[in-house]
């Protein structure tokens, strides 16, 4: 473009060379949809694997907060057992209101090597639990008062780990932070921290665990 209105277009390629996937090259597409959403499709060729097709779609609605979805698919990987090798991701914010606002975040991924292998992102190269969660936020009505009701999942990518090694689930989990008085003389603060923890034990690696905890804290300055 010539100005700063966006097209759609190709954006620049790039290529590169690893010892584990040989010569890579990707050329990105860029897709002005509309004023209010738009995608980037990213056929990717690696030449010890095969081809491969990434997408980023993003959008913005008027009433309901905006979000996008990415991911990635590699048929029948030659160097990883002509295994299929894919992930998912899904984030969406909305502020529902002045006092309200509410995320969701989805992440998914076939196996645990996909990032190491496929990833040109350093920051995923030791995700090994994906996390999945909604969370429902509350701040700016009450003076002082801020809360958060939260429900948390994750996929461990480790087929290996045993139940008993991996992440609790919360389901849900309950926050709440208020401050009061006068941040230059005495001023007085309470934290709640409520969850419910959740592990499934299947493999018969330990008793199934789960339960309540109840966190609370007072304050005085």
């Amino acid at each position: 473009p010539i100005d700063d209105r966006r097209t759609t277009g190709i954006l620049t390629p790039s290529f590169g060379f690893t010892n584990d996937g040989g010569v890579e090259l990707a050329v990105p597409v860029y897709l002005n949809l509309a004023p209010n959403y738009d995608a980037t499709v990213t056929p990717r060729y690696i030449s010890d694997r095969g081809p491969m097709f990434e997408g980023e779609f993003r959008y913005l609605t008027e009433n309901f907060g905006s979000g996008q979805i990415l991911g990635g698919y590699l048929a029948s990987d030659r160097k990883y057992d002509d295994e299929d090798r894919k992930d998912l991701h899904f984030l969406h914010n909305w502020q529902i209101n002045e006092q309200f606002s509410t995320n969701l975040e989805y992440n998914y991924a076939s196996d645990k090597d996909y990032f190491t292998d496929l990833s040109n992102n350093p920051n995923t190269k030791t995700d090994l639990n994906l996390r999945r969660a909604w969370e429902l936020n509350y701040k700016n009505g009450i003076p002082g008062l801020k809360a958060q009701l939260k429900v948390e999942d994750f996929q461990t990518l480790d087929k290996t780990i045993k139940d008993v090694d991996k992440p609790y689930a919360r389901l849900p989990q309950f926050l709440l932070n208020y401050v009061a008085g006068n941040p230059q003389g005495l001023e007085y603060e309470f934290n709640n921290d409520t969850a419910y923890f959740k592990k499934s034990i299947t493999d018969g690696s330990a008793l199934e665990s789960s339960g309540t905890r109840i966190y609370n804290q007072f304050a005085v300055r």
